[in-house]
């Protein structure tokens, strides 16, 4: 898997509601976070992200779910919390 460096302005900010970002370039990814709260403990996170695929469908899915994945143990270790799927 070949590494790619992306740019991107953050465009929204909302602290802890909502992030959203465009790509500087035509081919930087432009996204939105948003974190809606269920409970205590409880929160639901829902991520939009808008770029030009390279590469296969697949590859490019799985690239995609494994930054999730360390997004959300970051955030989780941040504020000790519990990651489910």
């Amino acid at each position: 898997m070949t590494s790619r460096r992306a740019t991107a302005s953050i465009v929204e900010d909302v602290p802890g509601r909502r992030i959203a970002w465009a790509g500087d370039g035509p081919s930087d990814p432009s996204g939105v976070v948003t974190l809606h709260v269920l409970g205590e403990r409880r929160t639901l996170v829902v991520y939009q992200v808008e770029r030009a695929p390279e590469g296969d469908e697949a590859a490019v899915r799985a690239r995609l779910d494994h930054e999730l994945d360390r997004f959300a143990l970051l955030v989780a270790r941040r504020y000790d919390a519990d990651v489910t799927g």
